[in-house]
């Protein structure tokens, strides 16, 4: 996969997955008699369930893509950041981490650290390489190397970006503006990513896919969903530039950092 690859793929992903959202809200929009208002809801908390979906998709398939990229490279791990070391290296840490002996002590069996540590110095030597299982969708359910938690918030969202080496915006720590506050839930977290996310998409999409009966607090009407899509999308866009800003920079290797 080179850079042109990537942007179309990420490009095109993003781009299905707007569309797909903008078709049910033109149901959502279509006029229903009074009888009707229990459809009307359930396609509100449809809504709610799919513009979840595509915001953890498409940070997962992305996040793949870009890891997926950086493989193609073919490059030594040594000669990348840091963060794709503890990647490659997972297996090896363990290993180090296990090494005493079978007596119930805690000793360090120093042999065994000696040999795993010669190891994990043969593996920086190698070419940098995972399975993605980019290209294999089935697979990509596995989460040992993105993992959303199926709960995509602010802390897994975080930990996603750290894997892969990009840095978090701090902009997105500041509160919203007032305008746009008064529609969403305070918590102790203010916020821009949390109001938008943890405290209104996620809290809503888990009691809805959970089965939770209908409340005044967690079905959003059509206005504020049309908000949250749009905040959501720019989350979205705002991912890819990063990581084509970073595929492009060649900010993974160690002399860029």
């Amino acid at each position: 996969m080179n850079l042109d690859a990537l942007e179309s793929e990420m490009t095109n992903d993003l781009a299905w997955r707007k569309s797909e959202i903008n078709r049910l809200f033109q149901i959502a929009e279509m006029p229903s008699a009074e009888e009707n208002e229990r459809v009307h809801t359930a396609i509100l908390k449809s809504l709610t369930l799919l513009i979840y979906s595509h915001w953890e998709g498409y940070v997962k398939r992305s996040a793949l893509a870009y890891l997926e990229f950086i493989v193609r490279q073919e490059i030594v791990l040594s000669n990348i950041t840091s963060n794709f070391h503890v990647i490659s290296l997972k297996k090896s840490i363990k290993k180090v981490a296990n090494a005493h002996p079978q007596n119930g002590k805690n000793d360090i069996n120093i042999s065994e650290v000696l040999r795993h540590l010669v190891e994990v110095e043969e593996i920086k030597t190698r070419k940098f390489f995972i399975k993605t299982n980019f290209n294999d969708p089935d697979k990509q359910k596995d989460n040992s190397v993105i993992d959303t938690g199926s709960n995509l918030n602010k802390k897994n969202y975080k930990k996603i970006l750290e894997t892969i080496g990009v840095v978090y915006h701090q902009t997105l720590e500041q509160e919203l503006n007032p305008h746009v506050r008064i529609h969403f839930e305070h918590e102790n977290d203010k916020s821009f990513f949390s109001e938008i996310i943890d405290n209104t998409l996620l809290k809503c999409r888990n009691h809805n896919a959970h089965g939770g009966r209908n409340s005044a607090q967690l079905l959003l009407d059509i206005e504020l969903l049309k908000l949250l899509k749009n905040l959501i999308i720019l989350l979205l866009e705002q991912f890819k530039d990063d990581i084509l800003e970073y595929s492009s920079g060649e900010f993974f290797l160690q002399s860029k950092l």
